[in-house]
């Protein structure tokens, strides 16, 4: 039960980076295609999902070496 929830709670993690980072790919593709100017206040709330996801990702690999492999 334990391991399952914690590979819930990995697959929740990565899904909402995905989504960030295709949400910032969508946008990048617009903002070049229509000539439209870089809004620069819009990076730092994404660096600092992206380092929210990072220290996750970061976190669930120390718990998944302490888990015991059989």
């Amino acid at each position: 039960m334990f391991f399952e929830e914690k590979l819930e709670e990995a697959h929740d993690i990565l899904d909402k980076a995905v989504a960030i980072l295709l949400k910032e790919a969508v946008i990048n593709f617009e903002m070049d295609v229509n000539n439209w100017p870089i809004d620069h206040s819009n990076d730092e709330e994404l660096l600092s999902d992206l380092g929210d996801i990072q220290m996750k990702i970061i976190e669930l690999r120390y718990r998944f070496k302490e888990l015991a492999v059989s």
